[in-house]
């Protein structure tokens, strides 16, 4: 079983924008880590920031931001059905009748984390990417998060399973 390493919740930032209009993009974050020490890092919550601009690219229905977590920056394409996709959020106008009663979300979006087994979302600690990708924007799109996380020490066999599990290792 995984043992905690730190007393106390750490903080993680990553900022992340489009490299080009409706292009998936990834930002990394950075954690030692190495196979003969493995780690993992509990997630516990996660608040995403879709700024002003980004938000204002969005102007009809066909238009949309996602972002979200992933374990892999690699990807052409993000979806739920990939297992190295942690988190999958749509930002996107809903029309409710007149164009003048449609809304956005509120941003900040909050996940929480924290009441799965454990206490949070369990990832490989040298791994961790951020991604947006616009659809039907005129412009690039950008998104950044504030995440809370403990590192966990794994056992080898732990670290295998939990990487396996997430289409880490094949």
């Amino acid at each position: 079983m995984a043992k905690g390493k730190d007393k106390y919740a750490q903080m993680g930032y990553i900022a992340v924008s489009e490299s080009g209009a409706n292009t998936l993009t990834f930002g990394g974050i950075s954690v030692f880590s190495n196979i003969l020490t493995p780690k993992g890092l509990l997630i516990h919550d996660v608040k995403y920031n879709v700024p002003a601009a980004s938000q204002n690219l969005i102007l009809d229905e066909a238009d949309a931001v996602t972002f979200g977590l992933a374990g892999d920056d690699t990807m052409s394409a993000v979806s739920l059905d990939d297992a190295q996709v942690y988190d999958y959020n749509v930002l996107g106008l809903v029309v409710d009748g007149a164009p003048a009663t449609s809304s956005l979300i509120e941003i900040p979006k909050f996940i929480d984390f924290s009441h799965l087994p454990g206490g949070g979302k369990l990832v490989p600690a040298d791994r961790l990417y951020a991604y947006v990708q616009g659809f039907s924007l005129a412009t690039p799109a950008s998104m950044n998060l504030r995440f809370n996380f403990t590192v966990v020490d794994l056992s080898a066999q732990e670290y295998i399973e939990l990487a396996q599990a997430l289409r880490v290792l094949t």
